[in-house]
């Protein structure tokens, strides 16, 4: 699974994010002051539960454009939650996750 044709256009004071996952085209709005550039954290959690079902038939990758970096907490936190929810439904198994990780840390909210 690979995230492609990763867009971002204005959208009535908003910013909409569109992406294609497999035959699937996916997209999120927010408004345009909050959108800091970098979509990967959000596809890599848009992809996530698709990429496990599509994991409990066949070895399944998702990969995310470099140009698109993922927050390393986000992906080292991904490993341990495809163990927790494959626990929970036998039609959910861990995936392979290639994605660039971010350089830089990011500053949390209200600190």
């Amino acid at each position: 699974m690979i995230l492609e044709n990763i867009s971002v256009e204005p959208f009535g004071g908003k910013s909409r994010i569109t992406a294609r996952i497999c035959d699937f085209e996916v997209w999120f709005e927010l408004p345009t002051v909050h959108f800091q550039g970098n979509v990967g954290d959000a596809f890599a959690c848009l992809a996530f539960f698709p990429a496990m079902s599509k994991a409990a038939t066949k070895p399944t990758t998702l990969t995310i454009p470099e140009s698109y970096s993922v927050s390393p907490g986000l992906k080292k936190n991904l490993q341990q939650q495809m163990l927790i929810f494959q626990a929970w439904s036998e039609q959910l198994r861990p995936f392979n996750f290639q994605a660039q990780a971010e350089k830089r840390s990011r500053r949390i909210l209200g600190s």
